[in-house]
């Protein structure tokens, strides 16, 4: 996570990167790693994002970024395809699916209206080493 944030911190377009989630409220065993990521603009944050995503699966697949606008809407999760195959001729992607590259759309998921809420600063903000005990099983994640 802390190379997530690293290679994230200050790259145009992104003003906020989050962790929420089971993680963020300190449950005992989390079943994934949810990040969120707040855009100034989606355009330019997007690919950043994705390239991060993906150099963070190659440490643990149990990873989710959602990406919100600047208005903290939520507008998508990165997806786990190369930008070249974006929007590929899967029935994973849907109508929506790729408009901005890498952006993915799931079908039928909402996120619940307080999906940011008790969600941990990563950057700008808290340092990540300040989160607390390592996680098993999800790289270098921590928890409160």
């Amino acid at each position: 996570m802390d190379q997530f944030v690293a290679q994230l911190a200050g790259k145009p377009g992104v003003s906020r990167i989050l962790l929420i989630g089971s993680v963020a409220r300190g449950e005992s065993r989390p079943a994934d790693l949810d990040l969120a990521v707040i855009a100034a603009n989606l355009n330019e944050a997007v690919p950043h994002v994705s390239l991060a995503t993906r150099r963070l699966s190659q440490i643990t697949n149990l990873t989710d970024v959602f990406v919100f606008d600047a208005a903290e809407n939520y507008v998508g999760r990165i997806c786990q395809r190369s930008p070249s195959n974006c929007p590929a001729p899967s029935v994973e992607c849907i109508p929506g699916c790729g408009a901005i590259k890498c952006l993915k759309i799931v079908p039928g998921f909402k996120a619940r209206p307080d999906i940011l809420l008790g969600a941990r600063s990563l950057w700008p903000g808290e340092k990540q080493a300040t989160l607390g005990r390592r996680l098993p099983g999800l790289g270098n994640a921590t928890s409160p």
